[in-house]
């Protein structure tokens, strides 16, 4: 087998990872949002079958489309670590989906079994689509790199911190900043969440939520000037409380707009909105080359 075709087993480890782990993990936090784990503790495997559809079905489709999701990015990352035969790594990452798929279908009617079927169908195609865009960004990155090379043949790499931040790059920081700066105000003059569900809880659970909110507020405010002053570990640890603050963010803004428990709608729509805002400012820091703007 020639090297354009060797096969990276960490690219198809780590594919997966994202798929599954992914989809999974998705799963949990949608559950455990909608009350769903306590619930199903202690039923027996038909109540647990008729409890998920019946309770869950109006957001299959949902899951159906976040799943294929995940399947992209893990055949964008095999291909992106593989770094050649693209289409080939990120077609691995839809047959084991596929495989696994089957292995652990359980009998459905409805619309919920034609959406098996059509994920199942889709699932190739769109690992093979994560593929092809890592090729593409292969492709750029090596073109990019020889070019480097040339320019800078026998000269030692030196990062102009003349350059402008990028107006985007800004705005992130901003968005770190500035709602951090005012939780962390808003707490220390003694404000407190207005509602009395939170209030009826345990002084335990009250004292882990008010330490887990201080320490990521502390962390976003960080993150954000280190930003504004280029260092690197900054961009780095921006992009992991993007990340993270996808579940919690969203979950309090879902109470606050509700005034109170809010329905699975909200939830869910909150959810995708700040997926899509953090998405799009985790692609902001990640597409900007380290040696560019930070250092």
């Amino acid at each position: 087998m020639s090297s354009s075709r060797k096969i990276s087993i960490k690219g198809i480890v780590l594919g997966e990872l994202v798929d599954i782990g992914g989809t999974t993990l998705s799963l949990a936090v949608i559950m455990i949002i909608m009350g769903g784990f306590s619930s199903l503790q202690g039923a027996t495997e038909t109540d647990l079958n008729a409890r998920i559809t019946r309770e869950f079905a109006p957001i299959i489709p949902f899951l159906t489309i976040l799943g294929l999701c995940f399947t992209f990015w893990g055949g964008f990352v095999c291909a992106r670590i593989a770094k050649s035969a693209e289409i080939m790594h990120s077609s691995i990452i839809g047959i084991i989906g596929i495989v696994l798929g089957v292995l652990s279908y359980q009998p459905q009617t409805g619309v919920a079994f034609w959406l098996n079927i059509i994920a199942l169908i889709l699932t190739i195609p769109i690992a093979v689509l994560g593929g092809y865009v890592a090729q593409g960004r292969n492709l750029k990155n090596t073109q990019s790199l020889l070019n480097t090379n040339e320019k800078n043949t026998k000269q030692p790499q030196i990062i102009d911190k003349t350059i402008k931040l990028p107006l985007g790059v800004k705005i992130v920081a901003g968005y770190l900043i500035v709602p951090s700066l005012i939780w962390i105000v808003w707490r220390l003059i003694g404000f407190e969440t207005p509602l009395p569900e939170f209030h009826a809880k345990s002084t335990a659970y009250k004292i882990g939520v008010y330490f887990r909110e201080m320490l990521l507020n502390v962390l976003s405010l960080t993150s954000g000037i280190a930003i504004l002053f280029r260092k690197l570990w900054g961009r780095k640890l921006a992009i992991i409380l993007l990340a993270i603050s996808v579940i919690y963010d969203s979950n309090d803004f879902a109470w606050g707009l509700s005034g109170g428990t809010p329905s699975v709608s909200i939830r869910l729509i909150t959810i995708v909105a700040y997926a899509m805002l953090n998405g799009f400012f985790i692609y902001t820091l990640y597409k900007k080359r380290d040696n560019e703007i930070f250092y």
